[in-house]
């Protein structure tokens, strides 16, 4: 796996570390094992980092063929929710900004990347 395999984002505000990997054998590389269940298109988890010793959050995406748009909706409000518990932002519908913000940005950043690799994909 090379250093370009996979997105690094910091979730502004928050601090909170997102790795994307737009296929899962480069996550399967980085964190070992089965990392993606074999019947989905994408998947979030929490994980601890070994090279860090934190917790980070992964989206990973089966393959570029896998990505879409629904699938990018979807995982983000994963991603979001992830990161609000990571840091103990309490969500609810008097208090939902948090919630829209982070799976605005997140969505922003991941839809750039994916978009970057299937371009990348689709030239060679």
């Amino acid at each position: 796996m090379n250093e370009t395999s996979f997105l690094e984002l910091t979730v502004p505000l928050y601090k909170v570390k997102v790795l994307v990997f737009s296929r899962a054998e480069d996550a399967r590389e980085r964190f070992g094992g089965d990392y993606l269940y074999h019947n989905y298109a994408a998947q979030v988890r929490v994980v601890n980092d070994d090279q860090s010793g934190i917790d980070i959050i992964t989206l990973t995406f089966k393959d570029l063929d896998s990505y879409g748009t629904e699938i990018l909706a979807h995982e983000c409000v994963h991603v979001a929710w992830h990161v609000l518990d990571l840091v103990r932002v309490k969500v609810s519908f008097a208090n939902q900004e948090p919630l829209a913000y982070v799976t605005g940005w997140v969505a922003e950043h991941v839809n750039n990347y994916m978009v970057e690799q299937i371009e990348k994909a689709s030239t060679t």
